[in-house]
C-alpha cells in the first residue's frame, strides 16, 4: 500500500474538516513529492481528489467532507465500474470476498504515476443485478447511471442577475483575459466587455463586464463566458459511430467548473490526458454528457462533433 492510499484511508477516518487545515496537512504529508510551490501543489492535490470523487469541498463554508464509498458503472455499455468516495483499509479485500476483483490503475489520464494521488479502483463484473447484490452485501451503494445523473444536474453557467461594484480603480493593477490566447494582461482601465481580474492581499477576484455593468464571477465560469463564440471549436468530441461514445478535447488553458470536470472524470475514472497542441483529452465521454456540457456552458457555445475517432 503506497503513501497516497494510506492518506486516503486516513482522510476517510477523519470524515470532514476545514479546507485550510486540509491544505496544511497535504502540504506536510506530501512535502517531498510536491517540492517547490508546495502551497499551490497542495491545493491542486485537493482539487484533483474532488475531481475524482473522493471528497467534496464546500467553498462557501470553507469545509470539506468525504463522499460515501460507492461503486459506479462506467458509461458505454461496458461491464466496468469504479470505486469512488472514501476507502478503508479493508475495502479492497471486501470487494474480492464478494467476487468483485479490483484492478488498480493510474488516476492520471496519460497513465503516469502520480505519487500523491490514490490509484483508481476498476471493477469488472458479469451483470448489474449480481454486482448490485454483491455491493449491497458489504454495505456499498451501487449506481448504474451515476454519470448520467451528474450530467443531468449540471446548471447553465452565467452572470448573476444583479450588477455589483466593479474592481478598484487604484491599488492592484487590473488584468483582462484574452479569449484567443487564454492569457491575462494588464490594462490601465476597463474599456471593453470581457473578463477581468484583480489580485491583492492574497486574493484574486474576477468580474465580468457586460454593457458597462459589472458582475462577480469565478475564474472557471468567467473564462467560458468570455470565450463563448470566440473560437470555432472549444469542445471537440470525436465519437464512435455505433456507440455514440468518444473522446472530448478542450483547450488545456481553460478551467472547467468543479461539477463539470467531476462529470468528465467520472466517465473514465481518471483525470484528463494532456496531449500535443495544448489540449486536454477526456476519455469515454458519451453523447449525453457532451450535450449536457454544451447546454451548461451556453447553448450558443460553438463546438464540433465528428466521427473521426475509432473509424
Amino acid at each position: 500500500m503506497d503513501r497516497a492510499e494510506i492518506f486516503l484511508i486516513w482522510l476517510t477516518s477523519q470524515g470532514m474538516g476545514t479546507y485550510e487545515r486540509l491544505i496544511r496537512t497535504v502540504s506536510s504529508y506530501f512535502a517531498e513529492e510536491l517540492g517547490a510551490g508546495i502551497s499551490y501543489g497542495a491545493r491542486r492535490v485537493v482539487a484533483q481528489l474532488q475531481h475524482l470523487g473522493y471528497l467534496k469541498v464546500d467553498w462557501a463554508s470553507g469545509h470539506w467532507q468525504m463522499r460515501p464509498s460507492s461503486v459506479h458503472v462506467l458509461p458505454g455499455g461496458v461491464a466496468l465500474a469504479t470505486l469512488r468516495g472514501g476507502r478503508q483499509a479493508s475495502t479492497l479485500h471486501q470487494l474480492e470476498s464478494v467476487g468483485l476483483f479490483p484492478k488498480l490503475i493510474s488516476a492520471t489520464g496519460d497513465g503516469e504515476f502520480a505519487s500523491y494521488l490514490p490509484r483508481t479502483v476498476l471493477l469488472e463484473f458479469d451483470g448489474i443485478p449480481d454486482a448490485r447484490d454483491a455491493c449491497s452485501s458489504i454495505g456499498l451503494r451501487f449506481e448504474s447511471i451515476y454519470v448520467e445523473r451528474l450530467a443531468a444536474n449540471l446548471s447553465q453557467i452565467g452572470y448573476s442577475d444583479s450588477p455589483v461594484g466593479g474592481p478598484a480603480t487604484t491599488g492592484a493593477p487590473l488584468q483582462k483575459f484574452n479569449p484567443v490566447t487564454y492569457r491575462y494582461s494588464e490594462v490601465g482601465e476597463a474599456k471593453a466587455d470581457g473578463l477581468y481580474r484583480q489580485q491583492g492581499f492574497g486574493l484574486t477576484r474576477y468580474w465580468g463586464r457586460v454593457d458597462e455593468s459589472w458582475y462577480q464571477t469565478s475564474r472557471a465560469e468567467g473564462q467560458w463566458l468570455a470565450c463563448a463564440g470566440s473560437h470555432p471549436e472549444l469542445l471537440e468530441w470525436d465519437y464512435l459511430k455505433e456507440q455514440k461514445i468518444g473522446q472530448l478535447k478542450v483547450p488545456a488553458q481553460l478551467v472547467f467548473p468543479f461539477d463539470h470536470v467531476e462529470v468528465l472524470s467520472a466517465c473514465s475514472g481518471v483525470l484528463p490526458q494532456r496531449i500535443s497542441g495544448q489540449r486536454h483529452l477526456f476519455h469515454n465521454v458519451p453523447e449525453g454528457v457532451y450535450s449536457a456540457l454544451r447546454t451548461s456552458l451556453l447553448p450558443s457555445l460553438r463546438a464540433a462533433a465528428s466521427i473521426a475517432y475509432g473509424r
